[in-house]
């Protein structure tokens, strides 16, 4: 039987929230949910501390948990597990391309989306009334 090949999100995601939830044999369970920076398509994934995957996504899940609210963390190098439902693969071999304040990263979202016109964002100035 030939392997499925990857289809690979082409787009950096920033990690939006992720919920605790107790497993059936008392593993804990983290609904991680994502957000592409160019096309604010939702994402998810799941992930089961009795899973091996686990220890590659403790990372994402702890360096979150220390910044959520103040800064994001945005993963890079996804593959979706089911297309139809855009579910993030597990075992996809992602990458944490950067931890920074939210403004930031908004900031540089807008910016890559062409909404950010620097010269007028540095000098006009809303007329008083």
């Amino acid at each position: 039987m030939a392997r499925k090949k990857k289809q690979y999100i082409d787009e950096p995601c920033l990690v939006t929230s992720i919920q605790t939830k107790m497993g059936r044999e008392g593993n804990t369970l983290y609904d991680v949910r994502l957000k592409g920076l160019s096309t604010d398509c939702e994402y998810q994934t799941w992930l089961d501390t009795g899973f091996v995957n686990y220890r590659k996504w403790r990372a994402v899940v702890d360096t979150f948990k220390v910044n959520h609210p103040h800064k994001g963390v945005v993963v890079d190098n996804l593959y979706f597990k089911d297309l139809d439902t855009n579910l993030v693969d597990a075992d996809s071999q992602y990458a944490i391309t950067c931890v920074a304040p939210i403004q930031k990263i908004e900031s540089a979202v807008r910016e890559l989306r062409g909404e950010v016109n620097k010269f007028e964002d540095m000098f006009y100035r809303p007329r008083e009334q």
